[in-house]
């Protein structure tokens, strides 16, 4: 019997990228070219020497991207800039480290993300009769910062528990960033869905953890044949509906 649902963040819940049209509405920069600005600014390369930047910004986005799909695990923005730093043998002081990381993690926090239509409806719906969980990556916004986003939209008391991979310290397909649902829940993996946007991620990893998994194919992409997801669905809205399927089987 189903008891849970763990949940992807991005892309199954909020909108990725959906705040760029706010950005752009209160004349700000892209993120892309807000994040290059500020390095730029913090570690002073200004006119012809911004290429060499855009260098290092480029194997350090190598250096996470493998950090990630091999290691599974996203270093924090710490990290990042300390790597950045470091391929650029130049240096911040203390203060100006985490002033720089704060505001590269904190972009999406200040201008804000928007929900699926009907995402806290369905939540709440969800959350009379299941223990509702988060299992995600955090990429720039710490976990720390989507807890904001999910209390400025009235939905953080809904959640149980929360493994953030910055948290955690492995990312999704990882056994340990799903195990650690499992135990935020108190429940069994058996009695457990996970949600999301991602075959490789998401459906891969709960189902190497012995979770069910549905997967949230808005898009209407193919499925790999080797990665099968118990249920597919076009909208978060289908949810309530398909979860009675589990218990029938």
């Amino acid at each position: 019997m189903i008891k849970g649902i763990s949940f992807d963040f991005w892309d199954t819940l909020f909108v990725d990228d959906s705040d760029e049209k706010k950005r752009a509405g209160l004349g700000l920069r892209p993120k892309s070219e807000e994040r290059f600005h500020l390095l730029d600014s913090y570690l002073s390369f200004k006119g012809a020497s911004s290429s060499f930047l855009i260098r290092g910004i480029n194997d350090e986005k190598k250096w996470f991207e493998n950090e990630w799909k091999t290691f599974h695990r996203t270093p924090v923005v710490e990290e990042r800039v300390e790597k950045l730093c470091e391929t650029l043998k130049v240096s911040l002081n203390r203060e100006s480290l985490l002033e720089l990381v704060s505001k590269l993690e904190n972009m999406e926090v200040e201008v804000q993300p928007d929900p699926f239509d009907g995402c806290l409806s369905i939540l709440k719906e969800l959350s009379k009769q299941y223990k509702l969980a988060i299992t995600s990556d955090a990429i720039y916004t710490s976990g720390e910062g989507i807890r904001t986003i999910l209390k400025d939209n009235g939905m953080l008391d809904l959640f149980e528990c929360f493994s953030f991979s910055d948290e955690v310290g492995v990312s999704k397909p990882h056994k340990d960033i799903f195990l650690n649902t499992l135990r935020g829940l108190n429940l069994k993996s058996e009695e457990v869905i996970h949600v999301g946007d991602r075959i490789y991620n998401d459906i891969l990893g709960g189902q190497r953890s012995g979770l069910k998994t549905v997967w949230l194919n808005q898009k209407g992409n193919e499925e790999r044949q080797e990665i099968r997801a118990d249920i597919e669905i076009r909208s978060l809205g289908e949810l309530p509906q398909v979860i009675k399927k589990f218990d029938l089987n």
